[in-house]
């Protein structure tokens, strides 16, 4: 998974990732290339959590999580529609499915402020 937050100062975070649960309950699991843990986000409703090397934090949701971290909307939960090759409307974004079927995803932020864009590339074990 890959991050790119065009805000000034731009932001690019990518990361291998472990999806588990769905938009309501679930995990995220994301680590480096080498298998080492960055980051575990953890949600439910009304909570959503990011434990960090040293450090956890509590949210209302998993949208206040992203807000907080990235500067921006990311639209975790579409994530769960995106990956079965269902595209809702996710507000101010736009997913490019075409090439699913080959284990890629891309969606585009392009307003109202802040562009962003996010790219998932899928291993199934």
């Amino acid at each position: 998974m890959a991050v790119t937050v065009r805000s000034t100062p731009q932001k690019s975070f990518g990361a291998n990732f472990e999806l588990d649960g769905n938009a309501e309950s679930g995990s995220l699991v994301l680590s480096s290339p080498l298998g080492i843990s960055l980051a575990q986000l953890q949600w439910a409703p009304g909570m959503a959590r990011l434990a960090t090397v040293g450090e956890v934090k509590q949210f209302d949701s998993l949208d206040a999580l992203a807000m907080a971290t990235l500067g921006v909307d990311i639209p975790i939960a579409n994530m769960f529609d995106w990956l079965r090759g269902k595209n809702p409307i996710a507000p101010h974004w736009s997913a490019d499915l075409s090439e699913l079927a080959q284990g890629r995803f891309s969606a585009l932020r392009t307003a109202p402020d802040i562009a962003a864009e996010l790219k998932v590339f899928l291993s199934i074990d």
